[in-house]
């Protein structure tokens, strides 16, 4: 929802930050972004920059530019999302968001003492429950005595939920409790499988 949000105001721009991306990738795309350009053989930072200073002048504010991380396999590398942001703001004056999750984000990036962090904690379970969209996937597991199983396993996490809900609309809606097992298992067995990875990365986490 913040994310659609942010797509539809005035003064933002999105990009997309592949895993193991560059500084020199990630302020191409940013400034493809900027200056609403599809020629990627050329350089677009001059013009990103006007375009950058110009809406300051108007606006009286800087645009944002949005890094959108995506999530990251253990074995590809950080995206250098600290140093283009840095780039993008200190250079040509633009605000900048990093949507990233934990994994996406290395530790070096928490420690500039420039930064503004905001965490999303899980929400409350009467909070969740409040959701439109979700009304529905509620009701069906509540009916089957299966609401706090769900619950259990998937905490307040609403893209697990979300994700629950596609799978029941894949099921045209019908077999529940189907739908929730498969999917509670394969939760249980991604939880499994991090445990077994982190205890077989470090000596210390044994105790597991």
């Amino acid at each position: 929802m913040v994310d659609t949000a942010l797509q539809c105001t005035a003064g933002v721009v999105n990009v997309r930050v592949a895993a193991g991306a560059g500084e020199k990738e990630i302020l191409a795309n940013a400034f493809k972004a900027i200056t609403r350009s599809n020629f990627s053989f050329l350089d677009h930072s001059a013009s990103a920059r006007r375009v950058l200073w110009w809406h300051h002048f108007f606006f009286r504010q800087p645009a944002t530019v949005v890094l959108r991380a995506s999530e990251r396999k253990p074995t590809q590398q950080y995206a250098d999302l600290d140093s283009s942001a840095r780039a993008l703001t200190h250079d040509y004056g633009a605000r900048v968001l990093i949507d990233a999750s934990n994994n996406s984000l290395p530790d070096a990036a928490f420690a500039t003492k420039r930064e503004k962090m905001l965490e999303l904690e899980p929400m409350r379970r009467e909070l969740l429950q409040e959701l439109p969209e979700l009304q529905l996937l509620h009701e069906a597991p509540k009916s089957a005595n299966l609401a706090d199983v769900v619950w259990m396993c998937v905490g307040g996490n609403p893209a697990d939920y979300k994700g629950l809900l596609g799978a029941w609309e894949d099921q045209q809606r019908q077999n529940i409790e189907q739908v929730v097992a498969l999917f509670v298992q394969n939760l249980v067995g991604k939880a499994i499988d991090d445990v077994s990875s982190a205890v077989a990365s470090s000596k210390h986490l044994q105790g597991l």
